[in-house]
């Protein structure tokens, strides 16, 4: 088991950043979608010299983002928006729990 252990400690850590062709398949997104996104600059992107990487915490959301988009028939910009603003009605619940709890 230490041998498992020590091997281990020498593999790279596991990236949340993926591919193109990843992040395409894990949202299932058409490519001119992305595209659109990307122009927007709603995504959190790494660039590289050879390529442009996504981060995995982006899947979740851009799934979201698709699926309002085609349950509403919204635009990329509308339903980039109606997520942010989903995303901030999340956190201001959070904050609420948090400062209830202190009282």
């Amino acid at each position: 088991m230490s041998d498992i252990i020590c091997r281990e400690k020498h593999l790279p850590a596991a990236s949340e950043l993926l591919s193109r062709s990843e992040f395409l398949e894990l949202t299932g997104l058409a490519e001119s979608l992305l595209q659109e996104l990307e122009q927007l600059d709603w995504l959190s992107l790494v660039r590289t010299r050879e390529s442009v990487l996504f981060s995995g915490r982006d899947v979740y959301r851009t799934r979201k983002l698709a699926r309002l988009c085609e349950d509403f028939e919204l635009p990329a910009l509308g339903g980039s928006i109606v997520v942010d603003l989903l995303e901030r009605i999340d956190e201001l619940e959070r904050e609420v729990a948090r400062l209830r709890h202190f009282s």
